[in-house]
């Protein structure tokens, strides 16, 4: 009996190896990472550890951007920053780390599967780890001083997560930028508060073989119908990977995306009873 046991354990034990062994595998990232603001923390409203770097110079104190970047699946938060070695503009950046273990190295953000050349995804996972990501960006909006609304990209994992917050949690941000990303179709809400909907500005390689392009596309033509400002830029040739191209892409988004934010609040405060608009200054 006691081998009978012994021999259902070591089966099932080889069954589970093999499950794992579907897994996509994990993304690299080789330059440095910019030095964090803060240490990783667990915060009251929020269970994702972070960090916070400065990116252009900033300074803590100031009034800055906020840009929500996710990393992919086996990266981490500081993995991730290193994206942001070069980005010269003054920005505070977010970056949460997925709650759970990668195999072989860093973290997932959900359960993810390849099988017979389909993703197949934990969904409830997305939408908790999304509602988990909304409550820390509204969290840091607040104890930071913050200039306009959040600005959120992401790759791989990170990317079908910036479609889910697009879509789950709308008011969040302002402008979303998946990088290979992707959303099941049971995901997309049959309708959208599209005045309150953020923009939406992917990137992804059209030789993708884990997230495919065609499958974004098509996620694509359905947002659109829905009424959402959501927009595809396709790399011939470009694989699972953000290379220079697309990052100097990313970047220049991310640029658009906070001067767009400036603009909005410069035109706020001249609407303001008692201060008087643009238009009327001219004339």
């Amino acid at each position: 009996m006691n081998t009978i046991r012994l021999l259902s354990f070591v089966l099932l034990f080889l069954f589970c190896l093999a499950c794992q062994a579907k897994e996509i595998p994990p993304e690299v990232h080789k330059q440095a990472a910019p030095t964090p603001q803060t240490p990783k923390a667990t915060q009251p409203s929020s269970t994702l550890r972070h960090i916070i770097i400065l990116t252009g110079g900033a300074k803590a104190e100031q009034r800055l951007p906020l840009i929500v970047a996710l990393h992919g699946l086996g990266n981490t938060s500081e993995g991730f920053a290193r994206l942001f070695t070069t980005f010269q503009r003054p920005a505070r950046v977010l970056l949460p780390e997925g709650p759970l273990p990668a195999r072989g190295q860093g973290h997932s953000w959900f359960r993810i599967r390849l099988t017979d050349g389909h993703l197949r995804l934990n969904e409830q996972q997305i939408l908790d780890a999304s509602k988990q990501i909304a409550l820390l960006t509204k969290q840091i909006q607040k104890e930071n001083p913050t200039l306009g609304q959040p600005i959120l990209t992401g790759f791989s994992q990170g990317g079908i997560l910036s479609y889910a917050l697009a879509l789950h949690h709308p008011d969040t941000f302002s402008v979303v930028l998946p990088v290979a990303g992707w959303l099941p179709e049971s995901l997309v809400p049959k309708e959208i508060q599209t005045k309150v909907a953020p923009k939406i500005r992917a990137l992804h390689g059209e030789a993708d073989p884990i997230v495919r392009h065609a499958s974004t596309k098509r996620l694509h033509d359905r947002l659109n119908k829905l009424g959402l400002d959501a927009k595809l830029k396709s790399y011939p040739n470009v694989r699972h990977t953000i290379n220079t191209p697309m990052r100097a892409e990313l970047f220049r988004l991310l640029g658009e995306a906070m001067k767009e934010n400036q603009e909005t609040i410069h035109g706020r405060e001249e609407r303001r009873p008692g201060n008087p608009s643009r238009a009327s200054t001219h004339r």
